[in-house]
């Protein structure tokens, strides 16, 4: 049955194929429980079921309204989160939280985040659906990805953007 998903490797080799292809944006779901530790002794903690996984390029590509930080470098660094607004708001309240740590466990994308900006929630009407965003450089390094040529896994989304031809 036919459907949008994508491997892995579809972006960089159309980008690397194609000349008019200007750059590849690829994004892939995922849940896990979110921790944030305020240092007084209390840990909060939700399961989140909406979590983004995406290439960097995605701030250059698609448009967000930033509230906090800055989107343009957000995802660059494999240590970095965005969040929206209202998850923002679950952890944090109305405390500054650029630059805070959570901890994401039980999913793809194990490990300590750095937030790095804060956008405003995504409207219903849009095609992306998240409350967290993770750099795509992450997920490859799991066993499933690190064993494959890139290929194997129908499981991203990948948005392409054309631009002018390459000249060589």
């Amino acid at each position: 049955m036919p459907n949008v998903m994508t491997t892995y490797a579809l972006g960089p080799t159309l980008l690397n194929d194609i000349p008019l292809i200007k750059r590849y944006i690829r994004t892939h779901g995922g849940s896990c429980v979110v921790a944030y530790e305020p240092g007084n002794g209390a840990s909060i903690s939700f399961h989140e079921n909406n979590i983004l996984i995406a290439d960097s390029a995605l701030f250059g590509a698609f448009t967000f309204t930033t509230l906090s930080g800055d989107l343009s470098a957000a995802l660059d660094n494999p240590n970095n989160i965005v969040l929206t607004e209202s998850t923002w708001h679950k952890y944090f309240g109305y405390e500054d939280a650029v630059g805070k740590t959570l901890k994401l466990a039980g999913g793809r994308v194990d490990g300590l985040y750095s937030i790095a900006a804060i956008v405003k929630d995504v409207p219903d009407n849009s095609h992306f659906s998240f409350d967290i965003i993770v750099p795509m450089h992450n997920i490859f390094l799991g066993s499933q990805y690190q064993r494959d040529d890139g290929w194997q896994w129908n499981n991203f989304n990948t948005y392409i953007e054309l631009g002018n031809p390459k000249t060589t």
